[in-house]
């Protein structure tokens, strides 16, 4: 295990800490949007709607060019 302070973490505090502020439900910080909404599978057609959104995320942000190449 590395003991070298992550170089990053008061970076990610700080914009942890604002997006707290901004949101009235924190009280220090906020990691998770708060906008999401659960949602019924009613159909199959649905169903696959959104395993297909999720397995294209990879392909949108640009880290593969084909969502199978996602492990």
């Amino acid at each position: 295990m590395c003991n070298e302070k992550e170089s990053r973490r008061e970076w990610m505090l700080n914009i942890f800490n604002e997006a707290g502020k901004a949101n009235s439900n924190n009280k220090n910080y906020q990691f998770w949007k708060q906008d999401n909404h659960s949602m019924l599978l009613k159909t199959e057609k649905f169903l696959f709607q959104k395993i297909n959104y999720l397995h294209e995320n990879p392909v949108r942000a640009g880290f593969v060019n084909e969502s199978d190449h996602w492990k």
